[in-house]
């Protein structure tokens, strides 16, 4: 019985079709022989059931300690460190920086760096342009991963850290396929997860992006590793970001700000990092607004741009670049409903000044007094800084730590403050902004 597999998403089908009704790619099903496999594990013995009283485990003092890289950014968005046995995906747009990142990270830890991509001249070059000690660091070109696993066991003193740079390139002389495939990359990552897990090994794996940004192979991966990081950032901007969609160590909310230079990543504390100005003596100009985030433990202000020109096209074109457009969208239609602006015969263009995404509903305050005030070409108050979800019903929210924004705005000198506690809808807003 033939049965086919998506190599990109994993989708399966019964017959072979061209094109992958799931993620849309070209030529990308392949056969898979799953009556063999089925015969195959029925001759296999069948494991012990064994349990273990939780209570009764003792404490493992190796696996309770943090493993610290000296980045504050990144440890951070870890939750202080790695955990022994902790495995890590960590994901980005080819060229973004995730190698560099990482060789800036390991001078502190036994490490193993194992890689596909580049040869060991190729990362001593880097590492040598970066001021990088690689001192502590063992390199490796084996691919297969029964090699990998083989040659770790005979290790006689385990690494810290192991670093495989990409899970795309490893393969399984057990499974058909290319490298990279589902059935390789599912059985490459669960022979490493549990690698990991029986000798206290942390474990960074890079993995691959689609052309749509999101983590290639199969959905099951991310559920596999304890961790999954994005590196984010546009080639163009030096900014970088680090994110966490999954931790099961630490927190999610965290990010880390890493600004790319000659000399590698440098990392950023700055919470106006991402306005170009925000000071008392700046020239206001219409379309221009900051935004006040919680992210995690800290505030952070974005700059948001507007621009609202009369259209020339029987539908208006909106464009957004660092916010959800589906999010644009719908703040498009409260400005409509609840603030009597029809935007109809306007071409909206909404950017978050950077290279940065945002993700948080805080910025919709912003979001829309940047729109609005490029549509009424009446610049908002210089140090200004707008916080608050908005709902659908034009009412403006209070979201997570803003109190703490506030303060960490004034402290920096943003005094002219809009936040739910003064603005309580989108109308109170239009009033303040038509004021001037």
């Amino acid at each position: 019985m033939s049965f086919f597999i998506c190599d990109q998403c994993g989708y399966g089908s019964a017959t072979f079709i061209g094109k992958c009704p799931d993620c849309g790619a070209w030529n990308t099903l392949k056969q898979a022989r799953g009556m063999e496999e089925k015969s195959k594990r029925k001759t296999d013995k069948t494991a012990p059931f064994t349990t273990t009283n939780l209570a009764e485990i003792p404490k493992d003092e190796r696996a309770q300690r943090r493993l610290v890289t000296g980045i504050g950014e990144f440890d951070r968005v870890l939750g202080l460190g790695f955990v022994p046995g902790q495995v890590v995906l960590l994901t980005g747009e080819p060229g973004i920086g995730k190698s560099t990142l990482l060789l800036q990270a390991i001078p502190s830890l036994n490490s193993l760096y194992i890689s596909g991509e580049e040869s060991a001249n190729q990362i001593k070059h880097r590492a040598d342009r970066l001021g990088t000690s690689l001192t502590r660091c063992t390199f490796s070109d084996t691919l297969q991963i029964e090699g990998i696993t083989d040659g770790i066991e005979q290790m006689k003193i385990p690494p810290d850290i192991i670093i495989v740079d990409s899970i795309q390139m490893v393969y399984s002389k057990t499974q058909e396929g290319a490298p990279g495939s589902v059935a390789q990359l599912r059985e490459c990552v669960l022979q490493l997860v549990r690698l990991a897990k029986e000798k206290h090994i942390a474990m960074i794996l890079i993995g691959h992006v689609t052309k749509d940004g999101d983590i290639a192979g199969p959905k099951i991966v991310e559920h596999m590793v304890d961790t999954v990081l994005t590196f984010e950032g546009e080639k163009v901007s030096h900014f970088r970001i680090l994110r966490a969609t999954k931790n099961r160590f630490g927190s999610t909310d965290e990010i880390g700000i890493f600004e790319m230079q000659s000399a590698g990543l440098v990392e950023v504390d700055n919470p106006l990092v991402f306005v170009a100005q925000a000071t008392s003596d700046e020239q206001p100009v219409p379309g221009r607004a900051t935004a006040g985030i919680m992210e995690g433990k800290r505030p952070l202000f974005f700059e948001v741009q507007a621009l609202a020109t009369k259209t020339t096209f029987p539908s208006p074109r909106r464009v957004s670049n660092g916010i959800d457009y589906n999010r644009m969208l719908l703040l498009l239609a409260v400005i409509k409903k609840h603030m009597g602006i029809h935007l109809d015969g306007y071409d909206v263009y909404v950017n978050i000044a950077g290279g940065v995404n945002v993700k948080s509903p805080a910025a919709d305050l912003a979001v829309i007094a940047a729109i609005v005030s490029s549509v009424k070409e009446v610049a908002l108050p210089p140090s200004s800084v707008y916080v608050g979800e908005v709902g659908l019903l034009g009412e403006v929210r209070k979201t997570m730590g803003f109190e703490k924004v506030l303060a960490e705005a004034k402290r920096i000198g943003l005094s002219n403050q809009y936040h739910p506690k003064n603005i309580r809808s989108c109308k109170d807003l239009s009033q303040k902004i038509h004021k001037g």
